[in-house]
């Protein structure tokens, strides 16, 4: 779905942002689909990628639960 695309993107523009804090690169690599291709930031892009959406999604169904049982 929509939603799960946008937080596969947000996820992944999440790691790049670290990249580019622990490298001191300018922001503007931002704009780079991937920063590195190497296994190590592969495996956090690909772990991001799943886990971050399925928690925004799982605490959004939390709130969307609570807010139809009050």
């Amino acid at each position: 779905s929509l939603d799960i695309m946008a937080l596969h993107f947000i996820s992944f523009k999440l790691v790049s942002i670290i990249i580019i804090i622990i490298d001191d690169l300018p922001v503007w690599y931002l704009g780079y689909s991937s920063l590195y291709n190497n296994s190590f930031w592969d495996i956090i892009y690909l772990i991001s990628g799943i886990i971050i959406p399925c928690i925004v999604i799982k605490i959004k169904n939390i709130f969307i639960e609570k807010i139809r049982g009050i």
